[in-house]
């Protein structure tokens, strides 16, 4: 069961880090003032939330519709630290 929520929030932080390391190079690639626009800003911030949301709703499909707190918490934790992880380090290389 453990296996199975962090399998789903791995998944899903792969494909959460696939975003932000697009919007990333796509913003770098257009115009680098485009980092200073807050609606970029909170649309990232908003698919992060999103991200992290469906993380916990596809963990909670897979135990059949019962989730404790503790695994919800792993499911999203698990999602947003490894998505934005990846995307600050392709941040950090596109930068250097």
């Amino acid at each position: 069961m453990e296996i199975d929520i962090k399998n789903i929030a791995t998944d899903l932080a792969y494909k959460l880090g696939g975003v932000l390391t697009l919007v990333t190079v796509v913003i770098y690639s257009l115009d680098y003032k485009l980092f200073l626009n807050p609606l970029i800003g909170m649309g990232s911030g908003i698919a992060i939330i999103v991200f992290g949301t469906y993380s916990i709703i596809q963990s909670k499909k897979e135990n059949s519709g019962f989730i404790s707190f503790s695994e919800a918490f792993k499911s999203y934790f698990i999602t947003i630290s490894l998505g934005y992880l990846i995307g600050s380090i392709v941040t950090i290389l596109v930068f250097v």
